[in-house]
């Protein structure tokens, strides 16, 4: 007879519908049971009962038979009942044993009726037993069938599905597995039969699966599912999913294990872990290689803008920033009707010092006045090179008797100075300084004019010495005259 669930069917069951088949199984098989035990001892009891209440009928002996038949049917399907109920093999034993010595007892009992009989009359009781055992036996028969038939698919499902299938106890002990378990960790089933399931898995991996065992034990029901590798027989690691639950209707003691392969999936996990790992440290050293480029941006930004603001001998303001910042200073005075001063300085006779002493002491003798300028200036002040030996500092909120107080200090420090020289002596310095003060709404480059006017005039009147520029307003006032 050919199967009537080919493979290829079977192996494409879903692991819920098997689940599924189970249940109805073991619902089939306990209904089937339980119906033939209440059946056959309704009808023990009723037999009984008519022959006791009816003492004299002569198929006394007959009712008694009929009834022990009864009751050994029932002995027996409640001896199937334990089986699947968890009570075990010996305890059903003792159920059958108990059953049979009741059996015996009727026999007797009918024995003994039956040689007072010389013959048999069939009254309408015994028909009515005769067809109530007939349909009994009828329903026993179509339910075996029936179970039977659930049997033979869940087997044929169990055997042929496409995932690992295992039956164990609770302890983890396999009962039961397919090929397609075999296959996946590359076993025989001489190896695996008998065996401990929790033991074909990774050592890491058992804890959760002996735990998985023990939630089953304690609840009875539900199913419980855990990732793990499973050992293979090459000695490589096979990652599946395992789902266990626990078997209906048979005592909580078998545990259906559904095992599927998932290594393609772990492969690919694999997979993108790494190709993250590996474009993380791309973008952090892309980062890194970002950050210092811009590090060297900023400095050379730094540099670009030290260049275009800063003289490059003296570290001081350029002409052109120093221009900028008094034409802020300017604004800022005639919006708040501050002071500004500005102070022209000019070393003296510094063409005879780059003759005599060469330009390396010129440069050095320059950068010495700016550093002696700079600290007896105002943070708030700017000093500047304006051109050649010639410096200038701008000095916002200041008057007149503020900016000659720090024009003598300028000429008193430049003229402690003193540099070695090519010849034995010393090279001492002194410096001429012109001072103009904003007046009204003077232009800066009027204001510049006006202290470098004052400086010559310094110069000229003998050099190492402050001159204040004369008010514009002053000289006009002379012109007139």
């Amino acid at each position: 007879m050919s199967n009537p669930f080919p493979s290829t069917l079977l192996q494409s069951l879903d692991p819920a519908a098997l689940m599924a088949g189970l249940q109805g199984l073991a619902a089939v098989r306990l209904a089937a049971e339980a119906g033939l035990v209440l059946g056959a001892s309704i009808l023990a009891v009723w037999l009984v009962a008519l022959a006791v209440q009816r003492p004299e009928l002569e198929l006394r002996p007959v009712l008694l038979a009929l009834a022990g038949a009864f009751l050994a049917a029932a002995a027996a399907g409640l001896a199937d009942l334990g089986v699947l109920l968890g009570l075990g093999a010996l305890r059903a034993l003792g159920v059958q044993l108990a059953a049979g010595a009741a059996v015996l007892g009727l026999a007797l009992i009918a024995l003994r009726e039956a040689r007072r009989l010389r013959r048999l009359p069939a009254p309408a009781e015994f028909h009515q037993a005769q067809e109530a055992l007939s349909r009994a036996s009828a329903g026993q028969r179509i339910a075996q069938q029936a179970l039977n038939l659930s049997e033979g698919r869940f087997r044929a499902a169990f055997e042929h599905a496409a995932i690992g299938m295992l039956l164990t106890d609770m302890r983890g002990r396999v009962l039961r597995h397919n090929a397609a378990f075999a296959a996946l960790i590359g076993g025989d089933a001489a190896g695996i039969q008998r065996r401990d399931a929790v033991g074909l898995a990774h050592d890491d991996d058992q804890p959760a699966l002996r735990e998985a065992l023990a939630r089953l034990a304690a609840d009875g029901q539900g199913a419980v599912t855990v990732e793990c590798r499973l050992r293979h027989r090459d000695g490589r690691a096979v990652w599946v999913t395992t789902s266990l639950a626990a078997l209906p209707g048979a005592g909580a003691e078998t545990v259906v294990w559904q095992v599927q392969d998932i290594g393609e999936r772990k492969a690919y996990e694999q997979t993108l872990r790494e190709t993250r790992d590996a474009l993380e440290q791309r973008v952090a050293e892309r980062t890194r290689d970002l950050q210092e480029a811009n590090r060297r941006l900023e400095r050379a930004n730094r540099h670009l803008r030290r260049m275009a603001r800063d003289d490059a001998l003296t570290g001081i303001s350029n002409r052109r920033h120093l221009t900028s910042e008094l034409r802020r200073a300017r604004a800022a005075a005639a919006r708040y009707g501050d002071g500004l001063a500005v102070l022209m300085v000019d070393i003296d006779h510094f063409k005879r010092i780059n003759d005599n002493e060469g330009h390396q002491l010129g440069d050095q003798v320059l950068v010495s006045v700016a550093d002696t300028l700079r600290r007896c200036l105002r943070a708030s002040d700017t000093l500047g090179r304006y051109g050649g030996d010639e410096l200038c500092a701008v000095l916002p909120h200041a008057d007149a008797e503020a900016a000659l107080a720090v024009a003598e200090k300028v000429r008193r420090t430049v003229h402690e100075l003193a540099f070695r020289g090519r010849g034995p002596r010393p090279v001492c310095i002194t410096c001429s300084v012109g001072v103009a003060v904003l007046v009204g709404d003077e232009r800066v480059e009027a204001l510049l004019a006006r202290a470098d006017d004052a400086l010559y005039q310094a110069k000229r009147a003998g050099r190492d010495r402050v001159v204040l520029a004369a008010d514009p307003a002053h000289d006009r006032q002379l012109a007139g005259q």
